[in-house]
């Protein structure tokens, strides 16, 4: 549930960015998308453990 909370925040901060500039966007997008990415590895290692 914290993962679709946070992720949903993330969301509206690229959306606020993305009002205020363009260009710094494509910066954005990857270090969300990186974000992500941690986050469900993270889940993933506490799963296993």
């Amino acid at each position: 549930m914290n993962i679709y909370i946070s992720l949903l925040l993330d969301v509206i901060k690229l959306e606020k960015s993305m009002e205020l500039n363009g260009i710094e966007l494509q910066m954005d997008i990857r270090m969300v998308n990186k974000a992500i990415m941690a986050k469900h590895l993270k889940s993933a290692m506490m799963d296993v453990l």
